[in-house]
């Protein structure tokens, strides 16, 4: 029924217009599409706004493999150590020979030295400096040039000695040779302690650096 007021504040009820019935078969199936769309959409939004599945985690990377320990030691480098080859004076060039006096040429003296007071990879450098002194019209074995040769060996050689352990503090008193440091690092650690008693005792005794330097430094 629907209602309507008159002019003068009385109410007047009618009957509602009536709906055909193909009217109300089409509003029926519209209002179905209606909600099936509504519930479609409701279903989409839920599965779009739900927690999404989790991903399947990374492989972890590889751990970086650790370095290589460095070489240990002077030996393991460029400078000469305490290893190298063995020699033997006696096969010099020059070797045979013999100076005034009869004293063997001075490669051969130094060779014999630096046996008995030098490190051992000092040695095996310094032999094959030594071995290319050999004798002939340029080089007698017992000129000066020969002597001159086998001093710029030493040089050469134990100028490549690897650093010892207690030079520094050796040298500290030995102002007078701005090598010492490389001097005694050739020498074997006993020749290191006697040229240290050596230089005590000579410049206590009122020596100069120069001199006592020269008279303990055995090349």
């Amino acid at each position: 029924m629907a209602r309507r007021l008159r002019s003068d504040g009385s109410v007047e009820l009618r009957a509602a217009p009536s709906v055909p019935a193909w009217c109300a078969a089409a509003i029926a199936i519209a209002l179905g599409l209606v909600a099936q769309s509504c519930v479609e959409k409701g279903d989409t939004n839920v599965n779009s706004s739900g927690t999404g599945g989790g991903g399947a985690g990374g492989a972890g990377g590889t751990g970086a493999s650790s370095g290589t320990g460095g070489s240990a030691g002077g030996d393991a480098s460029n400078c000469l150590g305490d290893t190298g080859a063995s020699v033997d004076c006696a096969t010099l060039p020059y070797a045979a020979e013999s100076c005034d006096g009869g004293s063997p040429p001075q490669g051969v003296e130094t060779c014999k030295t630096a046996q008995a007071k030098l490190r051992a990879g000092v040695v095996s450098d310094l032999f094959g400096c030594l071995s290319t002194l050999a004798p002939g019209a340029m080089q007698d074995p017992c000129s000066s040039s020969h002597i001159e040769g086998a001093t710029q060996c030493v040089a050469q050689s134990t100028g490549k000695a690897c650093e010892a352990p207690d030079t520094a503090a050796v040298c500290a008193a030995v102002t007078c040779d701005p090598d010492c440091t490389g001097h005694l690092n050739s020498l074997t650690p006993a020749a290191r302690t006697a040229f240290k008693s050596c230089f005590s005792d000579r410049t206590t005794s009122g020596a100069d650096c120069g001199t006592a330097f020269n008279d303990c430094y055995p090349m």
